[in-house]
């Protein structure tokens, strides 16, 4: 097993039975050499036929896979039957499927994705729980162009450009992200801090969203009647603070979605890490 075919920050003990794939024979002038590999695509896709018994029966199939050996792999799966959800059967209950692969990589991260023929819907799986606001698609060229919340993005793209690297060699197809700043829009009688007396002010006036608000400045509206300098200020800090508070929420919501959707990863701990491919027991056998 040359280290190219090793998992990064792996350490085997002598006597230690380990899991491999067997990537190449090649005759030799003192016989056969035989080139094992744990870094190989091929060692997660049969990793998962051992685990999920709906891919050797045919009704789970592996689409795609795009690995980063030790930090992160991408899994597109399509089931034969609609009554099984792809997905979940890779997962298993609780995820014990794929904890007892992310066990034998040494916490390696796993994304399971629904793999779909329409390229649309497959990035959108790909992406996920990232909304996209919009999507070029240029066939011929077999690229496409992203549009993101602005505080979605560095999640999208990952560190080191590692997560979208690895959703581009998923879908096989070149890919680029760009942000857009959100607009939030609020109702003025949504906004904590003004009062009925101040929202019957401003809507006379004709604001009647936390948009128009925070786009003017405290001057237009200070000059409004009824208002004044200290009650101007006042709204637009109101403004901005329920702008944030909900851009804050959202960040939060896409968080726990995210936690729920990778609930399929594990991280080891560095003891574990180093003793997981022994710790698979001893019927470990070299596929």
């Amino acid at each position: 097993m040359l280290k190219s075919g090793q998992i990064p920050r792996e350490r085997f003990r002598q006597g230690q039975p380990i899991r491999a794939f067997l990537q190449k024979v090649e005759r030799k002038t003192g016989g056969l050499e035989i080139i094992l590999s744990r870094a190989n695509c091929g060692f997660v896709q049969r990793l998962f036929e051992m685990e999920v018994p709906e891919i050797t029966q045919g009704i789970v199939e592996i689409k795609a896979i795009a690995r980063e050996a030790g930090e992160r792999t991408k899994i597109a799966v399509e089931s034969t039957e609609d009554k099984i959800d792809a997905v979940g059967a890779c997962v298993g209950m609780r995820g014990s499927r794929v904890k007892e692969i992310v066990k034998e990589l040494s916490g390696e991260r796993i994304d399971i994705v629904r793999w779909s023929d329409d390229i649309e819907e497959y990035i959108k799986s790909a992406v996920s729980p990232a909304e996209i606001y919009s999507m070029e698609i240029d066939s011929e060229n077999k690229t496409i162009k992203l549009i993101f919340p602005k505080d979605q993005l560095s999640a999208l793209i990952g560190k080191r450009g590692r997560n979208i690297r690895l959703i581009s060699k998923l879908v096989g197809w070149e890919i680029q992200a760009e942000a857009k700043e959100e607009k939030i829009i609020l109702s003025l009688s949504e906004v904590p801090g003004i009062n009925e007396e101040v929202l019957h002010i401003l809507e006379k006036a004709g604001y009647n969203n936390t948009s128009e608000v925070v786009e003017t400045d405290v001057e237009n509206i200070s000059v409004v009647e009824g208002m004044d300098a200290e009650k101007a200020a006042s709204v637009m800090l109101a403004c901005n603070a329920a702008i944030e508070l909900v851009r804050k929420t959202r960040e939060d919501a896409l968080v726990e979605h995210k936690d729920v959707a990778e609930d399929n990863v594990v991280e080891n701990k560095p003891e574990d890490a180093e003793n997981s491919s022994g710790d698979a027991g001893n019927d470990n056998e070299t596929k």
